[in-house]
Protein backbone atom coordinates (compact mmCIF):
# COMPACT_ATOMS: atom_id res chain seq x y z
CA UNK A 1 0.00 0.00 0.00
CA UNK A 2 1.26 3.44 -0.92
CA UNK A 3 0.68 6.36 1.44
CA UNK A 4 2.09 9.42 3.10
CA UNK A 5 4.96 8.60 5.43
CA UNK A 6 4.63 9.76 9.05
CA UNK A 7 8.28 10.82 9.06
CA UNK A 8 10.59 12.05 6.33
CA UNK A 9 13.07 9.19 6.59
CA UNK A 10 10.53 6.43 7.20
CA UNK A 11 10.29 3.89 4.40
CA UNK A 12 7.81 1.39 5.84
CA UNK A 13 5.26 1.80 8.64
CA UNK A 14 1.97 0.54 10.07
CA UNK A 15 -1.40 2.25 9.76
CA UNK A 16 -2.61 1.88 13.36
CA UNK A 17 -6.27 2.32 12.41
CA UNK A 18 -6.13 -0.78 10.21
CA UNK A 19 -3.92 -3.01 12.36
CA UNK A 20 -6.13 -5.78 13.78
CA UNK A 21 -3.70 -7.59 16.07
CA UNK A 22 -3.49 -10.74 13.89
CA UNK A 23 0.31 -11.12 14.30
CA UNK A 24 0.68 -12.19 10.66
CA UNK A 25 3.40 -9.61 9.98
CA UNK A 26 5.33 -10.94 12.97
CA UNK A 27 4.88 -14.47 11.68
CA UNK A 28 6.09 -13.80 8.12
CA UNK A 29 8.93 -11.39 8.91
CA UNK A 30 12.15 -13.35 8.26
CA UNK A 31 14.15 -11.27 10.75
CA UNK A 32 11.37 -10.53 13.29
CA UNK A 33 11.75 -6.78 12.87
CA UNK A 34 8.14 -6.11 13.92
CA UNK A 35 7.56 -4.75 17.43
CA UNK A 36 4.19 -5.33 19.11
CA UNK A 37 3.32 -2.51 21.47
CA UNK A 38 -0.12 -1.66 22.75
CA UNK A 39 -1.58 -4.24 20.38
CA UNK A 40 -0.08 -2.47 17.34
CA UNK A 41 2.56 -3.98 15.06
CA UNK A 42 5.24 -1.41 14.25
CA UNK A 43 8.25 -1.92 12.00
CA UNK A 44 11.69 -1.32 13.53
CA UNK A 45 13.66 0.54 10.81
CA UNK A 46 17.08 -0.47 12.18
CA UNK A 47 16.24 -4.17 12.02
CA UNK A 48 14.02 -4.26 8.92
CA UNK A 49 15.60 -5.48 5.66
CA UNK A 50 12.62 -4.11 3.64
CA UNK A 51 11.82 -7.39 1.95
CA UNK A 52 8.21 -6.16 1.77
CA UNK A 53 6.71 -9.49 2.77
CA UNK A 54 4.69 -7.90 5.59
CA UNK A 55 3.17 -5.45 3.11
CA UNK A 56 2.04 -8.25 0.85
CA UNK A 57 0.85 -10.56 3.64
CA UNK A 58 -1.07 -8.07 5.83
CA UNK A 59 -4.76 -9.04 5.41
CA UNK A 60 -5.94 -5.55 6.43
CA UNK A 61 -3.57 -3.57 4.22
CA UNK A 62 -2.14 -1.91 7.33
CA UNK A 63 1.44 -1.66 6.05
CA UNK A 64 2.35 1.36 3.95
CA UNK A 65 5.55 2.54 2.30
CA UNK A 66 6.93 5.93 1.32
CA UNK A 67 5.37 7.49 -1.77
CA UNK A 68 8.05 9.26 -3.81
CA UNK A 69 5.84 10.57 -6.62
CA UNK A 70 6.00 14.16 -5.22
CA UNK A 71 9.81 13.91 -5.10
CA UNK A 72 9.97 12.75 -8.72
CA UNK A 73 7.64 15.54 -9.83
CA UNK A 74 9.89 18.03 -8.06
CA UNK A 75 12.95 16.60 -9.83
CA UNK A 76 11.24 16.93 -13.19
CA UNK A 77 10.36 20.57 -12.43
CA UNK A 78 13.81 21.57 -11.20
CA UNK A 79 16.41 19.35 -12.90
CA UNK A 80 17.18 19.88 -16.60
CA UNK A 81 17.49 16.17 -17.39
CA UNK A 82 15.74 13.37 -15.51
CA UNK A 83 16.32 9.77 -16.57
CA UNK A 84 14.07 6.80 -15.86
CA UNK A 85 15.79 3.50 -15.14
CA UNK A 86 13.14 0.81 -15.66
CA UNK A 87 13.72 -2.58 -14.05
CA UNK A 88 13.46 -5.56 -16.44
CA UNK A 89 10.55 -6.99 -14.45
CA UNK A 90 8.37 -4.39 -16.17
CA UNK A 91 7.79 -7.08 -18.80
CA UNK A 92 5.83 -9.03 -16.18
CA UNK A 93 4.23 -6.05 -14.43
CA UNK A 94 2.51 -4.88 -17.63
CA UNK A 95 0.88 -6.56 -20.60
CA UNK A 96 2.70 -6.71 -23.95
CA UNK A 97 0.60 -3.83 -25.28
CA UNK A 98 1.30 -1.75 -22.16
CA UNK A 99 5.03 -2.48 -22.42
CA UNK A 100 5.08 -1.04 -25.93
CA UNK A 101 3.55 2.20 -24.65
CA UNK A 102 5.61 2.40 -21.45
CA UNK A 103 8.52 4.51 -22.82
CA UNK A 104 6.10 6.98 -24.40
CA UNK A 105 4.10 7.38 -21.19
CA UNK A 106 7.28 8.02 -19.19
CA UNK A 107 8.33 10.71 -21.66
CA UNK A 108 4.88 12.28 -21.34
CA UNK A 109 5.43 12.41 -17.58
CA UNK A 110 8.57 14.49 -18.16
CA UNK A 111 11.49 12.05 -18.35
CA UNK A 112 14.15 13.06 -20.83
CA UNK A 113 15.81 9.65 -20.90
CA UNK A 114 13.98 6.32 -20.62
CA UNK A 115 16.40 3.42 -20.28
CA UNK A 116 16.43 -0.19 -19.11
CA UNK A 117 18.05 -1.14 -15.80
CA UNK A 118 18.97 -4.42 -17.49
CA UNK A 119 21.93 -2.50 -18.95
CA UNK A 120 23.29 -2.13 -15.42
CA UNK A 121 22.47 -5.78 -14.75
CA UNK A 122 24.57 -6.86 -17.69
CA UNK A 123 27.45 -4.64 -16.55
CA UNK A 124 27.28 -6.21 -13.08
CA UNK A 125 27.12 -9.72 -14.57
CA UNK A 126 30.19 -9.14 -16.72
CA UNK A 127 32.13 -7.52 -13.86
CA UNK A 128 31.12 -10.35 -11.51
CA UNK A 129 32.32 -13.02 -13.93
CA UNK A 130 35.61 -11.19 -14.41
CA UNK A 131 36.11 -10.77 -10.65
CA UNK A 132 35.27 -14.41 -9.87
CA UNK A 133 37.47 -15.75 -12.66
CA UNK A 134 40.41 -13.60 -11.55
CA UNK A 135 40.09 -14.44 -7.85
CA UNK A 136 41.20 -17.61 -6.07
CA UNK A 137 38.41 -20.18 -5.71
CA UNK A 138 36.22 -19.09 -2.84
CA UNK A 139 32.73 -18.19 -1.68
CA UNK A 140 30.87 -15.40 -3.48
CA UNK A 141 27.45 -13.98 -2.72
CA UNK A 142 25.81 -11.82 -5.40
CA UNK A 143 24.68 -8.33 -4.39
CA UNK A 144 21.86 -7.63 -6.84
CA UNK A 145 19.23 -7.85 -4.08
CA UNK A 146 19.55 -5.05 -1.46
CA UNK A 147 17.38 -6.97 1.03
CA UNK A 148 19.82 -9.90 0.92
CA UNK A 149 22.76 -7.54 1.34
CA UNK A 150 21.09 -5.87 4.31
CA UNK A 151 20.30 -9.26 5.85
CA UNK A 152 23.95 -10.29 5.63
CA UNK A 153 25.22 -6.97 6.99
CA UNK A 154 22.81 -6.97 9.93
CA UNK A 155 22.25 -10.61 10.83
CA UNK A 156 25.16 -12.54 9.29
CA UNK A 157 28.09 -10.10 9.45
CA UNK A 158 30.56 -12.97 9.29
CA UNK A 159 29.46 -13.52 5.67
CA UNK A 160 30.00 -9.93 4.47
CA UNK A 161 33.40 -10.99 3.12
CA UNK A 162 31.60 -13.18 0.59
CA UNK A 163 29.53 -10.27 -0.78
CA UNK A 164 30.77 -9.31 -4.23
CA UNK A 165 32.13 -5.74 -3.91
CA UNK A 166 30.00 -4.64 -6.84
CA UNK A 167 26.99 -2.38 -7.13
CA UNK A 168 23.51 -3.68 -7.73
CA UNK A 169 22.09 -3.30 -11.27
CA UNK A 170 20.10 -0.26 -10.11
CA UNK A 171 23.16 1.54 -8.75
CA UNK A 172 25.33 0.43 -11.67
CA UNK A 173 22.83 1.74 -14.20
CA UNK A 174 22.44 5.01 -12.32
CA UNK A 175 26.20 5.55 -12.33
CA UNK A 176 26.32 4.69 -16.02
CA UNK A 177 23.61 7.24 -16.86
CA UNK A 178 25.27 9.96 -14.77
CA UNK A 179 28.63 9.21 -16.38
CA UNK A 180 27.17 9.25 -19.88
CA UNK A 181 24.74 12.18 -19.65
CA UNK A 182 26.38 14.27 -16.96
CA UNK A 183 26.64 14.12 -13.16
CA UNK A 184 23.74 16.58 -12.81
CA UNK A 185 21.37 14.08 -14.42
CA UNK A 186 18.73 12.91 -11.97
CA UNK A 187 17.97 9.19 -12.11
CA UNK A 188 14.66 7.68 -11.03
CA UNK A 189 14.54 3.91 -10.65
CA UNK A 190 11.19 2.25 -11.40
CA UNK A 191 10.74 -1.35 -10.35
CA UNK A 192 9.01 -3.85 -8.06
CA UNK A 193 11.35 -3.55 -5.08
CA UNK A 194 10.70 -1.80 -1.77
CA UNK A 195 14.30 -2.28 -0.56
CA UNK A 196 15.55 -0.15 -3.45
CA UNK A 197 14.08 2.92 -1.75
CA UNK A 198 16.45 2.43 1.16
CA UNK A 199 19.39 1.23 -0.95
CA UNK A 200 19.39 4.54 -2.85
CA UNK A 201 20.02 6.32 0.48
CA UNK A 202 22.82 4.11 1.76
CA UNK A 203 26.22 5.71 2.02
CA UNK A 204 28.00 2.79 0.35
CA UNK A 205 25.84 3.12 -2.79
CA UNK A 206 26.26 6.86 -3.45
CA UNK A 207 26.26 8.59 -5.87
CA UNK A 208 23.22 6.63 -6.77
CA UNK A 209 19.57 6.97 -7.62
CA UNK A 210 17.76 10.21 -6.81
CA UNK A 211 14.34 8.62 -6.31
CA UNK A 212 12.67 5.22 -6.45
CA UNK A 213 9.16 4.38 -7.62
CA UNK A 214 7.44 1.02 -7.55
CA UNK A 215 5.32 -0.10 -10.48
CA UNK A 216 2.29 0.44 -8.24
CA UNK A 217 3.30 4.06 -7.71
CA UNK A 218 3.87 4.50 -11.44
CA UNK A 219 0.38 3.18 -12.15
CA UNK A 220 -1.13 5.62 -9.64
CA UNK A 221 0.83 8.49 -11.14
CA UNK A 222 -0.16 7.63 -14.72
CA UNK A 223 -3.84 7.38 -13.76
CA UNK A 224 -3.73 10.71 -11.92
CA UNK A 225 -2.41 12.35 -15.10
CA UNK A 226 -5.10 10.78 -17.26
CA UNK A 227 -2.55 8.86 -19.33
CA UNK A 228 -2.80 5.35 -20.71
CA UNK A 229 -0.12 2.80 -21.56
CA UNK A 230 -2.39 1.26 -24.19
CA UNK A 231 -3.16 4.53 -25.95
CA UNK A 232 0.41 5.87 -25.81
CA UNK A 233 2.48 5.96 -28.97
CA UNK A 234 4.78 2.96 -29.23
CA UNK A 235 8.49 3.77 -28.92
CA UNK A 236 11.79 2.20 -27.91
CA UNK A 237 13.92 2.73 -24.83
CA UNK A 238 16.88 5.12 -25.04
CA UNK A 239 20.55 4.41 -24.42
CA UNK A 240 22.13 0.95 -24.67
CA UNK A 241 20.27 -2.23 -25.53
CA UNK A 242 20.68 -5.03 -23.01
CA UNK A 243 20.88 -8.70 -23.85
CA UNK A 244 20.79 -11.35 -21.13
CA UNK A 245 20.70 -8.71 -18.39
CA UNK A 246 16.92 -8.77 -18.72
CA UNK A 247 16.94 -12.21 -17.06
CA UNK A 248 18.18 -10.88 -13.69
CA UNK A 249 14.70 -10.80 -12.05
CA UNK A 250 14.35 -14.61 -12.14
CA UNK A 251 16.32 -17.35 -10.45
CA UNK A 252 19.35 -18.23 -12.54
CA UNK A 253 19.21 -14.98 -14.48
CA UNK A 254 22.53 -13.77 -13.05
CA UNK A 255 24.30 -17.01 -14.03
CA UNK A 256 22.92 -16.77 -17.57
CA UNK A 257 23.90 -13.12 -17.94
CA UNK A 258 27.40 -13.77 -16.55
CA UNK A 259 27.95 -16.72 -18.86
CA UNK A 260 28.02 -19.37 -16.14
CA UNK A 261 26.51 -22.77 -16.75
CA UNK A 262 22.87 -23.00 -15.76
CA UNK A 263 22.92 -26.78 -15.77
CA UNK A 264 21.29 -28.15 -12.62
CA UNK A 265 24.26 -30.51 -12.19
CA UNK A 266 26.76 -27.65 -12.14
CA UNK A 267 27.35 -26.93 -8.46
CA UNK A 268 29.47 -23.81 -8.93
CA UNK A 269 26.55 -21.39 -9.20
CA UNK A 270 23.54 -21.91 -6.92
CA UNK A 271 20.34 -19.89 -7.15
CA UNK A 272 17.75 -19.35 -4.43
CA UNK A 273 14.67 -17.17 -3.93
CA UNK A 274 12.36 -16.50 -0.99
CA UNK A 275 13.23 -15.45 2.57
CA UNK A 276 13.61 -18.92 4.05
CA UNK A 277 15.68 -20.07 1.10
CA UNK A 278 17.91 -17.01 1.40
CA UNK A 279 18.50 -17.57 5.12
CA UNK A 280 19.39 -21.19 4.47
CA UNK A 281 21.66 -20.21 1.56
CA UNK A 282 23.53 -17.61 3.62
CA UNK A 283 24.05 -20.15 6.39
CA UNK A 284 25.33 -22.58 3.76
CA UNK A 285 27.81 -20.02 2.41
CA UNK A 286 29.02 -19.37 5.96
CA UNK A 287 29.69 -23.06 6.62
CA UNK A 288 30.62 -24.63 3.28
CA UNK A 289 34.27 -25.33 2.59
CA UNK A 290 34.04 -25.71 -1.19
CA UNK A 291 33.99 -22.77 -3.63
CA UNK A 292 30.52 -21.57 -4.47
CA UNK A 293 28.76 -18.66 -6.16
CA UNK A 294 25.35 -17.97 -4.61
CA UNK A 295 22.71 -15.93 -6.42
CA UNK A 296 20.03 -14.97 -3.88
CA UNK A 297 16.82 -12.96 -4.30
CA UNK A 298 14.64 -12.32 -1.22
CA UNK A 299 11.24 -12.24 -2.96
CA UNK A 300 9.56 -15.58 -3.66
CA UNK A 301 10.22 -16.45 -7.28
CA UNK A 302 12.67 -13.55 -7.63
CA UNK A 303 11.98 -9.90 -8.38
CA UNK A 304 8.78 -10.86 -10.20
CA UNK A 305 7.33 -11.48 -6.73
CA UNK A 306 8.23 -8.00 -5.50
CA UNK A 307 5.70 -6.10 -3.42
CA UNK A 308 5.57 -3.22 -5.90
CA UNK A 309 4.40 -5.23 -8.92
CA UNK A 310 1.47 -3.57 -10.61
CA UNK A 311 -0.48 -6.79 -11.15
CA UNK A 312 -1.08 -9.94 -9.13
CA UNK A 313 -1.63 -12.87 -11.51
CA UNK A 314 0.39 -15.33 -9.41
CA UNK A 315 4.02 -16.36 -9.31
CA UNK A 316 3.98 -18.81 -12.21
CA UNK A 317 1.85 -16.56 -14.39
CA UNK A 318 4.32 -13.74 -13.67
CA UNK A 319 7.23 -15.90 -14.77
CA UNK A 320 5.55 -17.17 -17.92
CA UNK A 321 4.57 -13.64 -18.96
CA UNK A 322 8.04 -12.38 -18.21
CA UNK A 323 9.99 -15.08 -20.05
CA UNK A 324 7.71 -14.83 -23.06
CA UNK A 325 8.10 -11.06 -23.26
CA UNK A 326 11.88 -11.26 -22.72
CA UNK A 327 12.18 -13.71 -25.60
CA UNK A 328 10.14 -11.53 -27.93
CA UNK A 329 11.98 -8.36 -26.90
CA UNK A 330 15.41 -9.96 -27.38
CA UNK A 331 14.51 -11.24 -30.85
CA UNK A 332 13.10 -7.83 -31.80
CA UNK A 333 16.32 -6.13 -30.62
CA UNK A 334 18.40 -8.50 -32.74
CA UNK A 335 16.36 -7.58 -35.80
CA UNK A 336 16.40 -3.84 -35.07
CA UNK A 337 20.02 -3.57 -33.94
CA UNK A 338 21.69 -3.15 -37.37
CA UNK A 339 19.14 -0.51 -38.37
CA UNK A 340 19.05 1.35 -35.08
CA UNK A 341 20.85 4.67 -35.13
CA UNK A 342 19.91 5.88 -31.66
CA UNK A 343 20.93 2.94 -29.53
CA UNK A 344 23.82 0.57 -29.06
CA UNK A 345 23.97 -3.08 -28.11
CA UNK A 346 25.64 -3.49 -24.72
CA UNK A 347 27.41 -6.72 -25.63
CA UNK A 348 29.49 -4.85 -28.21
CA UNK A 349 30.00 -1.62 -26.26
CA UNK A 350 31.89 -1.30 -23.00
CA UNK A 351 31.35 1.44 -20.45
CA UNK A 352 34.73 2.09 -18.84
CA UNK A 353 33.52 5.32 -17.23
CA UNK A 354 31.12 3.43 -14.94
CA UNK A 355 32.50 2.65 -11.50
CA UNK A 356 30.85 -0.50 -10.18
CA UNK A 357 32.82 -0.80 -6.95
CA UNK A 358 30.88 -0.85 -3.68
CA UNK A 359 32.04 -1.80 -0.20
CA UNK A 360 29.48 -3.47 2.04
CA UNK A 361 30.61 -3.11 5.67
CA UNK A 362 29.13 -5.30 8.39
CA UNK A 363 26.50 -3.68 10.60
CA UNK A 364 25.79 -6.38 13.17
CA UNK A 365 22.77 -6.24 15.42
CA UNK A 366 23.94 -6.41 19.01
CA UNK A 367 21.96 -9.02 20.88
CA UNK A 368 22.54 -9.71 24.56
CA UNK A 369 21.29 -13.05 25.79
CA UNK A 370 19.27 -12.36 28.96
CA UNK A 371 19.66 -14.36 32.13
CA UNK A 372 17.99 -17.76 32.02
CA UNK A 373 16.00 -16.92 35.14
CA UNK A 374 14.41 -13.94 33.35
CA UNK A 375 13.50 -16.13 30.39
CA UNK A 376 11.84 -18.69 32.65
CA UNK A 377 10.01 -15.91 34.49
CA UNK A 378 8.52 -14.57 31.26
CA UNK A 379 7.52 -18.04 30.15
CA UNK A 380 5.95 -18.70 33.54
CA UNK A 381 3.75 -15.63 33.08
CA UNK A 382 2.13 -17.46 30.18
CA UNK A 383 1.77 -20.73 32.05
CA UNK A 384 4.89 -22.42 30.68
CA UNK A 385 6.66 -23.94 33.65
CA UNK A 386 7.91 -27.17 32.13
CA UNK A 387 9.00 -28.20 28.60
CA UNK A 388 5.66 -29.98 27.93
CA UNK A 389 3.92 -26.62 28.51
CA UNK A 390 5.80 -25.10 25.56
CA UNK A 391 3.49 -25.73 22.62
CA UNK A 392 5.67 -23.89 20.07
CA UNK A 393 2.48 -23.40 18.06
CA UNK A 394 3.67 -20.22 16.32
CA UNK A 395 0.35 -18.42 16.81
CA UNK A 396 2.17 -15.44 18.33
CA UNK A 397 4.35 -15.14 15.22
CA UNK A 398 7.46 -16.67 16.76
CA UNK A 399 8.68 -20.19 16.06
CA UNK A 400 9.07 -21.22 19.68
CA UNK A 401 7.84 -20.13 23.09
CA UNK A 402 11.42 -19.44 24.10
CA UNK A 403 11.97 -17.20 21.06
CA UNK A 404 8.84 -15.28 21.98
CA UNK A 405 10.04 -14.91 25.59
CA UNK A 406 13.33 -13.46 24.30
CA UNK A 407 11.34 -11.02 22.15
CA UNK A 408 9.33 -9.94 25.21
CA UNK A 409 12.54 -9.25 27.12
CA UNK A 410 13.90 -7.33 24.13
CA UNK A 411 10.77 -5.15 24.03
CA UNK A 412 9.66 -6.60 20.67
CA UNK A 413 6.69 -8.65 21.85
CA UNK A 414 3.91 -8.58 24.43
CA UNK A 415 2.84 -11.25 26.87
CA UNK A 416 -0.72 -11.38 25.53
CA UNK A 417 0.49 -12.40 22.06
CA UNK A 418 0.37 -16.01 23.30
CA UNK A 419 -3.00 -17.13 21.93
CA UNK A 420 -3.28 -20.43 23.88
CA UNK A 421 -2.46 -18.57 27.10
CA UNK A 422 -5.00 -15.85 26.39
CA UNK A 423 -7.61 -18.48 25.56
CA UNK A 424 -6.93 -20.31 28.81
CA UNK A 425 -7.11 -17.03 30.70
CA UNK A 426 -10.43 -16.15 29.07
CA UNK A 427 -11.82 -19.59 29.86
CA UNK A 428 -10.71 -19.33 33.48
CA UNK A 429 -12.25 -15.88 33.81
CA UNK A 430 -15.46 -17.09 32.22
CA UNK A 431 -15.57 -20.10 34.53
CA UNK A 432 -14.96 -17.84 37.52
CA UNK A 433 -17.79 -15.52 36.48
CA UNK A 434 -20.17 -18.43 35.98
CA UNK A 435 -19.19 -20.22 39.18
CA UNK A 436 -19.43 -17.12 41.34
CA UNK A 437 -22.59 -15.72 39.81
CA UNK A 438 -25.33 -14.93 42.37
CA UNK A 439 -27.78 -16.53 39.95
CA UNK A 440 -28.22 -20.23 39.24
CA UNK A 441 -26.87 -21.23 35.82
CA UNK A 442 -27.45 -24.52 34.03
CA UNK A 443 -26.26 -25.55 30.56
CA UNK A 444 -27.99 -28.37 28.66
CA UNK A 445 -27.06 -30.38 25.57
CA UNK A 446 -29.34 -31.14 22.62
CA UNK A 447 -31.02 -33.88 24.65
CA UNK A 448 -31.74 -31.42 27.47
CA UNK A 449 -29.32 -33.20 29.73
CA UNK A 450 -27.23 -31.17 32.15
CA UNK A 451 -23.73 -30.38 30.90
CA UNK A 452 -22.69 -27.82 33.48
CA UNK A 453 -24.07 -26.15 36.60
CA UNK A 454 -22.63 -23.51 38.89
CA UNK A 455 -22.48 -23.39 42.70
CA UNK A 456 -25.66 -21.34 43.08
CA UNK A 457 -27.65 -23.94 41.12
CA UNK A 458 -26.33 -26.66 43.42
CA UNK A 459 -27.33 -24.60 46.46
CA UNK A 460 -30.83 -23.83 45.19
CA UNK A 461 -31.63 -27.41 44.17
CA UNK A 462 -29.69 -29.13 46.97
CA UNK A 463 -27.47 -31.07 44.55
CA UNK A 464 -23.85 -31.29 43.41
CA UNK A 465 -21.65 -31.95 40.35
CA UNK A 466 -23.10 -35.46 40.14
CA UNK A 467 -26.23 -33.93 38.61
CA UNK A 468 -24.45 -33.68 35.26
CA UNK A 469 -25.98 -36.01 32.71
CA UNK A 470 -29.45 -35.84 34.25
CA UNK A 471 -32.42 -34.55 32.33
CA UNK A 472 -33.50 -31.03 33.31
CA UNK A 473 -37.00 -32.35 34.08
CA UNK A 474 -35.49 -33.93 37.19
CA UNK A 475 -35.38 -30.41 38.68
CA UNK A 476 -37.96 -28.33 36.81
CA UNK A 477 -40.33 -28.16 33.87
CA UNK A 478 -38.43 -28.96 30.65
CA UNK A 479 -40.86 -27.43 28.14
CA UNK A 480 -39.31 -23.90 28.10
CA UNK A 481 -35.94 -25.43 27.26
CA UNK A 482 -37.44 -27.58 24.53
CA UNK A 483 -39.19 -24.58 22.95
CA UNK A 484 -35.96 -22.61 22.80
CA UNK A 485 -33.96 -25.59 21.50
CA UNK A 486 -36.41 -26.30 18.69
CA UNK A 487 -36.59 -22.63 17.72
CA UNK A 488 -40.21 -22.05 18.67
CA UNK A 489 -39.10 -19.01 20.65
CA UNK A 490 -35.79 -17.13 20.78
CA UNK A 491 -35.83 -16.56 24.53
CA UNK A 492 -38.02 -17.65 27.40
CA UNK A 493 -38.54 -15.20 30.25
CA UNK A 494 -41.17 -16.04 32.83
CA UNK A 495 -41.51 -16.44 36.63
CA UNK A 496 -40.94 -19.95 37.95
CA UNK A 497 -42.55 -21.29 41.14
CA UNK A 498 -40.70 -24.26 42.58
CA UNK A 499 -42.91 -25.23 45.48
CA UNK A 500 -40.93 -28.42 46.09
CA UNK A 501 -37.91 -26.30 46.90
CA UNK A 502 -39.77 -23.34 48.36
CA UNK A 503 -38.42 -21.09 45.63
CA UNK A 504 -39.75 -18.34 43.44
CA UNK A 505 -37.46 -17.49 40.49
CA UNK A 506 -37.33 -15.43 37.33
CA UNK A 507 -36.22 -17.84 34.62
CA UNK A 508 -34.32 -16.89 31.43
CA UNK A 509 -33.68 -19.53 28.76
CA UNK A 510 -31.71 -18.99 25.53
CA UNK A 511 -29.63 -20.92 23.01
CA UNK A 512 -25.90 -20.69 22.23
CA UNK A 513 -23.78 -22.30 19.53
CA UNK A 514 -24.85 -23.65 16.17
CA UNK A 515 -25.67 -26.97 14.52
CA UNK A 516 -24.27 -29.93 16.45
CA UNK A 517 -22.60 -27.72 19.05
CA UNK A 518 -25.81 -25.98 20.12
CA UNK A 519 -26.52 -25.79 23.85
CA UNK A 520 -29.33 -24.33 25.94
CA UNK A 521 -28.61 -22.03 28.86
CA UNK A 522 -30.94 -21.45 31.79
CA UNK A 523 -30.46 -18.62 34.28
CA UNK A 524 -32.59 -18.53 37.40
CA UNK A 525 -32.75 -15.39 39.53
CA UNK A 526 -33.90 -16.27 43.02
CA UNK A 527 -36.78 -13.98 43.92
CA UNK A 528 -37.91 -15.93 47.00
CA UNK A 529 -36.42 -13.50 49.47
CA UNK A 530 -37.71 -10.58 47.45
CA UNK A 531 -41.20 -12.04 47.39
CA UNK A 532 -41.15 -12.52 51.16
CA UNK A 533 -39.99 -8.95 51.60
CA UNK A 534 -42.70 -7.78 49.25
CA UNK A 535 -45.34 -9.70 51.25
CA UNK A 536 -44.04 -8.23 54.49
CA UNK A 537 -44.16 -4.77 52.96
CA UNK A 538 -47.73 -5.39 51.84
CA UNK A 539 -48.67 -6.42 55.41
CA UNK A 540 -46.99 -3.32 56.78
CA UNK A 541 -48.81 -1.18 54.26
CA UNK A 542 -52.16 -2.73 55.18
CA UNK A 543 -51.44 -2.28 58.93
CA UNK A 544 -50.46 1.33 58.35
CA UNK A 545 -53.64 1.96 56.41
CA UNK A 546 -55.75 0.36 59.16
CA UNK A 547 -54.05 2.44 61.82
CA UNK A 548 -54.47 5.57 59.75
CA UNK A 549 -58.17 4.85 59.41
CA UNK A 550 -58.45 4.36 63.18
CA UNK A 551 -56.72 7.67 63.79
CA UNK A 552 -59.02 9.42 61.34
CA UNK A 553 -62.08 7.88 62.99
CA UNK A 554 -60.89 8.98 66.43
CA UNK A 555 -60.23 12.47 65.17
CA UNK A 556 -63.70 12.63 63.72
CA UNK A 557 -65.19 11.52 67.03
CA UNK A 558 -63.16 14.15 68.88
CA UNK A 559 -64.32 16.81 66.48
CA UNK A 560 -67.89 15.70 66.80
CA UNK A 561 -67.64 15.72 70.61
CA UNK A 562 -66.15 19.19 70.52
CA UNK A 563 -68.95 20.36 68.29
CA UNK A 564 -71.53 19.02 70.72
CA UNK A 565 -69.82 20.76 73.64
CA UNK A 566 -69.56 23.98 71.70
CA UNK A 567 -73.23 23.83 70.75
CA UNK A 568 -74.27 23.17 74.34
CA UNK A 569 -72.06 26.01 75.57
CA UNK A 570 -73.43 28.37 72.96
CA UNK A 571 -77.03 27.60 73.96
CA UNK A 572 -76.30 28.12 77.62
CA UNK A 573 -74.52 31.38 76.87
CA UNK A 574 -77.41 32.58 74.79
CA UNK A 575 -79.93 31.74 77.52
CA UNK A 576 -77.83 33.58 80.14
CA UNK A 577 -77.48 36.64 77.97
CA UNK A 578 -81.22 36.68 77.32
CA UNK A 579 -81.97 36.65 81.05
CA UNK A 580 -79.48 39.46 81.72
CA UNK A 581 -81.04 41.53 78.95
CA UNK A 582 -84.51 41.07 80.45
CA UNK A 583 -83.31 42.08 83.92
CA UNK A 584 -81.69 45.26 82.59
CA UNK A 585 -84.78 46.19 80.58
CA UNK A 586 -87.11 45.74 83.59
CA UNK A 587 -84.87 47.85 85.79
CA UNK A 588 -84.89 50.70 83.31
CA UNK A 589 -88.69 50.57 83.05
CA UNK A 590 -88.96 51.03 86.79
Amino acid sequence: MVGEAPAQNTTLWTNAARCRDCNRCVRVCPVKAVRKEGGQAGVCPDDCILCGICVRECPQGAKSYRNEIPLVEELIRTVPLVAASVAPSYMSAFTSAECRGLPGVLRSLGFGIVAETAVGAEMVAQASRKLIDSSPPGKFLCTACPAVVRYVQRYKPEVTGALLPLASPMVAHSRHLKARYGPDTAVVFIGPCLAKKEEARREECRPSVDAVLTFDELNDWVKSRGLSFIQAEESDFDDLKPANGRLFPVSGGFARAAGFSTDRLDQLVLSVTGPEGVKEAVDFVAQVKQPVVMEALICPGGCLGGVGMAQSPGRFAYKMAFLGTVGRATEADKIKAPESAGSEVLSTVSSPATDLAVHYPPDPKVVQEPDEALIREVMARTGKYEPPDELDCGACGYNTCREKALAVLAGMAEIDMCIPFMRRSAELKTDAIVQNSPNAIVILDRELKIVHVNKKFCEMFITGEHCRGRHISYFMEADPYRQVLEGEIDMYEEPLHLSAYGLVCQQFVYKIGEADSVEVVGILINLTHSKKQEAELDALRREAIDRAEEVVDRQVEVVQEMVRHLARSAAETRSTLSRLTDLVRRKEER
